[in-house]
Order: structure tokens, then sequence, then C-alpha cells
């Protein structure tokens, strides 16, 4: 991932860094491991603050339209920065349909069509040789 804008929770200032990585406020020096995984968040939203939220609620407050992914959202461990860089959405897990199931059989016995012609193709070219010697 590329370059996240954070907001120092000492001094306001506003500084780039990589998402995952330990960072550090270039105006005031405040040390953010962002590596760390917090169990709690505080959220603004608009010109209110709600503080001690958790993961489940900030992702039900964004269902609801309570919040934006781009409201600002921190941990202890972050500094303030976009919801969806704080809380990746949850991807939904690839189920097996049929149709996945019915289209790998289709490739394979059209793999295997395509094989059995190429080794006649060769084969009749193997014949003409013999044949024009």
């Amino acid at each position: 991932m590329g370059m996240i804008k954070g907001i120092c929770k000492n001094c306001s200032a506003e500084f780039s860094f990589k998402q995952g990585k330990k960072t550090e406020c270039p105006s005031c020096g405040r040390v953010y491991p962002v590596k760390k995984k917090a169990n709690r968040f505080d959220v603004a939203s608009g010109e209110e603050t709600k503080q001690g939220l958790s993961e489940q609620e900030i992702l039900s407050g964004i269902e609801k339209g309570e919040f934006l992914e781009t409201d600002l959202a921190a941990s202890v461990y972050t500094p303030w920065m976009e919801i969806k860089y704080l809380i990746p959405p949850k991807r939904p897990a690839v189920k097996e349909s049929k149709a996945y199931i019915a289209g790998y059989v289709l490739f394979m016995f059209s793999l295997l069509i395509n094989i059995i012609l190429i080794c006649i193709v060769h084969l009749q070219q193997e014949k003409i040789e013999i044949l024009t010697r």
C-alpha cells in the first residue's frame, strides 16, 4: 500500500507515512507503532468525537451511515487517519459455486480436446513427410 496521510494526536501536524510501518511525527517526534492492533478506537465524525469504539461498532456505524470511510479515526498506536486505512473492509470468502465448478470442468475438457487435436496435427505432418520422401 502507498503513503497515508496522518494527523498527529499531540500537535495536530499533518504528515504522510507507509501503512504498517512504525512512524514518527516530524513536528513533535511522537512515535506511533502502527503495526500493533488496537481493540478500541476514537472516531471523529463531523464535529463529534466518539471514544472507545470497537472495530465492529465502527463497521456497523459505517453500514448505518453514522460514519463515513473518510472520517478520521485513531487508536493508541496510530495517528488520526481515515477509517478506510485504519480498518480495512473485510472481504467475503469466495465460495465455489456450481457455475465455478462447471467452468473448471469445461476448461479441462477444452484443454484435453486441444491436446488431442495437436497430436492429430503432428501425426498428419509425420504422414505427409513420409509420403513426400
